[in-house]
């Protein structure tokens, strides 16, 4: 037997677990895995050098060139409070910050060649930052400058710092120049600054850090972080805090704010090497910018436009239908193919065509919702979302699909929480047979009408088994196929109507849904409507069922609730009819038929025993002869019902006469044995005993028949083929 020495941690590598009999490869995996221990065991020593270099150097630099700057900018303000300088020009005090800034900026080269580009980074940024500041002070401060002129000397400040950033490689200096710039409408400021300034001031804070991070690719993704940050709150603060500005300024500053975002984001994601991952991230951060810019100009502008009000605000939903169509034209430009915006992204070009379009269906409602108002804003939302259906369909872009269930939601839970109780023109009312009619409804009817249409469109087929076909599909279509059924229900029900008029139109809506259903076929707009129908009944009972039924004092069989309880019946047969199947050897189709025909008849057994009742109290004097007239109203249905069963072969239509026979029974020794009239109770007697001697004839009659129906119904069973084991 060959011994095996336990190998200890003391031992060399090459000597860990090198006994007798082992294997070569067991060696090497023995040898790799006590390196492993070895290197996990070892203690982590930390680059102090390394991190001192960058303290040293970077950080320190960083936050004193923004010191100074900051410091630079509050030196002018002290000097031109306090009239220092007073007899030199405006000019020369300017051209003597912007000297010191180059003189900071040559510095900055010379120490670059002699030492290295991380030290010449505080001398960088801060020179750039006074450069810009001087420029800025003069213009803004002092307005020594139109606006045109203005804008070439910062966009020349603005080309000088790219090159330095660019030339030194290093992002902080951007950044520290960005944050100069930023602060510079906070430290020097003037009581009636021209509108033009800050416009001018952050469209070119915002080209400059596009350029440099377009240009030096992903390492400058901060600084682009920086100017977006910067020029979305500062922009938005001005705009929305300042007082009598006019709207080309701001209208200016959010359009260039807006495509410069986009244009940088489209170069991101088509023109660099997105195969690192700081690419990937930085091209990613980039399509969140764009998403941030259009909510903040959509907001800002809208603010504005509604402040000025007049013509201006009339027109402010040019604004989102404007953004739309230029994300919908750069999604196109990014990837034609207009299956493939709608298929899941492979690439970050097709990930940002997909927010694109993303926008562009948001903001496409917005400017129809600011377009139009009230009814008209819906009925386009509902037009827009049918439309969508449509191209969905017929391009098989099933997400457009889910775009416009998306806006048929919220297009009827507006009108229904929102519009329901602030709008005027949709609350006016016309009182017709008891039902209040309104614009309202009507707006709600063609809201119904397109979600059943959506539902169509999207539906069709959707059973059919596809690779091409998303699983959410077929219930997409059922949820817009079962809204727009209990839309078209309930929207009949308001408190100005008459309940009991609702009982004639509940149904009838019912049946239509349940008649037209084939065109959804697989889509629950049957069962919406089957189980409507249900609660129609228990609408019915408490409406008219009761005492108040005898009381009322109509002409014989021309009572409102018998009426109703004609159109409830049908609706609860089309409903067994269109839900189940009369074809007995469907097991779930048969229930669903004989729960229908159960309903309809014990609705109309109510309903015609109540209105019995009150056509006998009409008809004599006798008060207790509406409860004999019930008893023989009984008989004689359980005797129809028995001669029906044995017509047309049905064993359940005589069970059923037969329990109504011994109901009236029991009515008969329960009730009216005690509380009717002599008279009365002689009648209910014998109408009930000639009943039953008359039902027991015709069974005796045909009771051999009965059995040979039975026997050969028993031996079709034996004779018949055993099925599947179950």
């Amino acid at each position: 037997m060959i011994s095996r020495a336990e190998p200890t941690r003391d031992q060399p590598a090459e000597d860990q677990g090198v006994v007798a009999g082992m294997s070569p490869d067991r060696r090497e995996a023995a040898r790799r895995w006590l390196e492993g221990q070895r290197a996990a065991a070892a203690p982590v020593k930390t680059d102090w050098v390394s991190l001192e270099q960058i303290v040293g150097q970077r950080w320190t630099s960083v936050v004193g060139a923004l010191v100074f700057v900051i410091g630079m900018g509050l030196l002018l303000l002290v000097a031109w409070r306090n009239g220092w300088f007073g007899a030199v020009p405006a000019g020369v005090k300017c051209g003597m910050g912007v000297l010191v800034g180059l003189a900071m900026l040559g510095a900055a080269e010379v120490v670059r060649k002699k030492m290295n580009a991380l030290a010449a980074i505080g001398l960088n940024a801060a020179g750039l930052g006074v450069v810009y500041l001087s420029t800025y002070a003069a213009y803004g401060l002092f307005e020594l400058f139109s606006p045109g002129v203005a804008f070439g000397l910062l966009a020349g400040v603005a080309l000088l710092g790219i090159a330095i950033a660019a030339r030194s490689q290093y992002a902080s200096v951007g950044v520290v120049a960005l944050i100069g710039g930023y602060l510079c409408p906070f430290l020097v400021s003037s009581e009636n600054p021209s509108p033009w300034v800050m416009p001018i001031h952050l469209t070119v804070l915002l080209g400059l850090a596009l350029g440099l991070t377009a240009w030096r690719g992903p390492m400058f993704a901060a600084v682009r972080a920086t100017a977006l940050i910067g020029t979305l709150f500062i922009g938005g603060l001005w705009a929305l805090l300042t007082d009598g500005l006019p709207l080309t300024p701001v209208l200016m500053l959010i359009a260039a704010t807006w495509v410069l975002l986009h244009a940088d984001a489209f170069r991101a994601v088509t023109r660099w090497a997105l195969g690192t991952t700081d690419a990937t991230i930085a091209a990613g951060a980039a399509i969140v910018g764009t998403v941030s810019a259009t909510v903040w100009s959509l907001l800002v502008a809208l603010v504005v436009l509604r402040r000025a009000g007049g013509v201006a605000e009339s027109l402010d939903w040019t604004v989102p239908l404007a953004m739309a169509l230029a994300s919908a034209v750069l999604a196109w430009r990014l990837v034609p193919d207009v299956r493939r915006l709608c298929a899941k992204p492979s690439t970050l070009a097709e990930k940002f065509a997909g927010v694109l379009i993303v926008e562009c269906f948001a903001l496409v409602p917005v400017a129809v919702a600011l377009a139009f108002s009230d009814w008209l804003r819906l009925a386009v939302w509902g037009v827009i979302a049918v439309a969508t259906a449509v191209a969905a369909r017929r391009a098989k872009l099933w997400p457009l699909a889910a775009y416009g269930v998306m806006l048929l939601g919220v297009t009827t839970l507006q009108l229904v929480f929102i519009e329901s109780w602030q709008s005027a023109v949709l609350s006016e009312r016309v009182l017709v047979a008891g039902l209040s009619l309104s614009r309202w409804m009507a707006v709600a009817a063609v809201l119904g009408a397109a979600w059943l249409a959506t539902a169509r469109l999207i539906g069709f087929n959707a059973e059919a088994p596809s690779p091409l076909v998303p699983a959410w599909r077929l219930f997409l279509a059922r949820f817009a196929g079962v809204t727009g059924a209990a839309l078209c229900l309930l929207l009949w029900f308001n408190p100005q109507s008459e309940s009991q008029s609702l009982v004639f139109v509940l149904p009838v809506v019912a049946s239509a849904l349940l008649l037209i259903s084939g065109f959804w076929r697989g889509l629950w707009v049957d069962h919406a409507a089957s189980l409507a129908t249900k609660f129609i009944v228990v609408f019915w009972l408490v409406e008219f069922v009761g005492e108040e039924w005898v009381r009322v004092r109509v002409p014989s069989y021309v009572h409102p609730g018998l009426w109703a309880s004609l159109l409830v019946a049908g609706a609860a047969l089309v409903a067994g009819w269109r839900t189940g199947n009369p074809d007995w050897s469907i097991p779930s189709g048969s229930r669903r038929w004989s729960t229908g025909v159960a309903i309809a008849g014990g609705t109309l057994f109510i309903s015609t025993s109540f209105e019995v009742a009150r056509v006998a109290r009409l008809a004599f004097s006798d008060t207790t002869s509406a409860a004999a007239a019930v008893s023989v109203w009984w008989v004689a249905l359980a005797i129809g019902l028995i001669v029906l069963g044995f017509v047309i072969q049905r064993a359940r239509l005589r069970h059923a006469g037969l329990g109504l026979l011994g109901l009236a029974l029991m009515k008969v020794l329960a009730y009216d044995l005690a509380a009717l009239s002599l008279e009365w109770r002689t009648v209910s007697f014998l109408v009930l005993g000639s009943a039953m001697l008359a039902v027991g004839l015709g069974y005796g009659k045909v009771a051999a028949n009965l059995a040979r129906t039975a026997k050969r119904a028993d031996a079709g069973a034996d004779n018949r083929e055993p099925g599947p084991p179950m």
